[in-house]
């Protein structure tokens, strides 16, 4: 064995791999055993070797010849692939297989469909042994897990713990997770990071035959937490996992009359990430969120599921008319910021002898900052009926922040408004641009806006390059060949 040991120190087991040769042809038998972890099962047999095989991942680089199943006996069955590749006539045979709690994996490669006599006399006798491993992996595992969470062996109930996030509980744990989480011990000395654990897994349960129970179970938990924050976070934090409409009816309520305080403002992102994947749910949030707006933990993490509701098209002007004021004032003061260092950077090139580094790389940061395209987005929807936004536009297009410019214009011919040909003309001639015009106005349909005399190989590859960002590692770039490739038949 090229590897046997065992990492018993991390949930999953190390693979164990062998490799047999016959020295005479050459050949070789590859044989891998991966044994699971004592909690595993999966949600069903059909994900199981759906994730096992790959043959998603397999189809980008090999052919699918054949694939049939087979059964050794009662405890051992699963699939034979021949597998072949483009431009090569040899094959590659993997038979794939499941005894108890291990996964098999005998693989060969073949000049033929016909083996030879090593390989043959190998795939006709190899066996798993026929001693017991374990649970069948198709087994479920909660009683086995919520016993050893509970047991007096300190060893065993430690192990238990670290899984946790490993488990699968699924429809079945609902009732069990539940009853654990209000069980636990308080003098247990990891009670409130087992508890927390066992919270967040409350999120991962979307079976809409219990999800009126997770929901009113979080609620129940959230409302026993009295001033223990670390809990009703976590609960927060699984309902916006949850994604279901209970679970974000209820995040609404909990949000607004009792904002959660997270130590580390990362929370804040986390919470909020979760939240901003299913924009059709969020969008239940708004504008009642809005309210949070004026919190600076809350601030920007609102502003950022906003725009991206209203980018989306999820909201409308009328849905945070009552709200235009204030986002319009915050625009204003970020547009001074940005005339403040534009005014700073003409000042800087007028004056060559007063070079400040530590200023030249707070640009550098600022002009990273997207803010004011943020900004730009949610005053979109009120560009025809408020004066000021037009204006407001047209200051933003003034700007000597190219990227800015950039962004800006997109934004308006997106919506079909106005902009003149001369700033997409500059963006398009300046290298560092060009290339990321080209593949944002092709983004929204604009294409034709972008000028013909650049639209070329040349010089859309080399704004590719500088416009990278590892352009600043480049001395120069020339234009020296063009030759005719092959990449994935294409």
């Amino acid at each position: 064995f090229l590897n046997a040991v065992s990492d018993y120190n991390n949930y999953w087991p190390r693979n164990k791999t062998a490799l047999f040769d016959d020295d005479s042809s050459g050949e070789a038998v590859y044989v891998s055993v991966e044994p699971f972890p004592k909690y595993y099962y999966p949600k069903d047999s059909a994900s199981f070797w759906k994730d096992e095989v790959n043959e998603k991942r397999i189809r980008q680089s090999l052919i699918i010849q054949s694939k049939k199943s087979f059964r050794l006996n009662d405890s051992v069955g699963g699939f034979k692939y021949i597998f072949s590749d483009t431009g090569s006539t040899r094959l590659i045979y993997s038979w794939m297989f499941v005894k108890d709690n291990r996964f098999y994996r005998v693989t060969s490669l073949n000049d033929s469909l016909d083996k030879s006599d090593f390989v043959n006399r190998f795939y006709e006798s190899v066996r798993p042994l026929d001693k017991k491993t374990g649970e069948s992996v198709f087994a479920d595992k909660l009683g086995i897990f919520f016993n050893d969470l509970f047991s007096k062996d300190s060893a065993i109930n430690k192990k238990a713990k670290a899984a946790i996030a490993n488990v699968y509980f699924g429809k079945k744990g609902t009732t069990r997770l539940l009853d654990a989480i209000q069980s636990l011990p308080y003098n247990d000395k990891d009670y409130f990071d087992t508890k927390t654990k066992l919270i967040n897994e409350l999120g991962f349960i979307t079976d809409s035959t219990v999800l009126k129970q997770v929901v009113e179970g979080l609620k129940t938990i959230y409302e026993k937490s009295g001033d223990t924050s670390a809990f009703q976070n976590a609960v927060l934090k699984a309902l916006a996992k949850n994604k279901t409409r209970e679970s974000y009816s209820l995040l609404k309520t909990l949000l607004l009359q009792d904002p959660p305080v997270f130590d580390n403002s990362s929370d804040y992102n986390y919470l909020f990430q979760d939240m901003g994947d299913s924009l059709s749910l969020a969008r239940s949030l708004f504008p009642d969120l809005l309210q949070l707006s004026s919190v600076d933990d809350y601030k920007d993490n609102v502003h950022s599921i906003l725009t991206n509701l209203v980018d989306s098209n999820y909201l409308k002007a009328d849905d945070y008319a009552d709200y235009f004021s204030k986002i319009y004032f915050d625009a204003k003061i970020q547009l001074k910021k940005q005339m403040a260092r534009d005014e700073q950077e003409l000042q800087k090139k007028d004056d060559d002898n007063d070079v400040n580094n530590s200023y030249s790389a707070k640009v550098s940061n600022d002009n990273d900052d997207n803010s004011l395209d943020d900004y730009a987005v949610l005053l979109m929807p009120f560009y025809g009926k408020n004066p000021v936004v037009p204006k407001f536009f047209d200051k933003l297009l003034a700007s000597k922040d190219a990227s800015l410019r950039l962004s800006t214009s997109v934004l308006l011919l997106r919506h079909d408004k106005p902009v003149a040909d001369s700033i997409i003309q500059t963006l398009a001639k300046d290298d560092k641009y060009r290339f990321d015009l080209y593949k944002k106005l092709e983004s929204v349909n604009k294409k034709n806006k972008f000028p013909k005399q650049y639209s070329n190989q040349l010089d859309i590859a080399r704004s590719s390059m500088i416009g990278s960002r590892s352009s600043k590692q480049l001395f120069s770039v020339e234009y020296v060949d063009k030759k005719l490739i092959q990449y994935k038949l294409k």
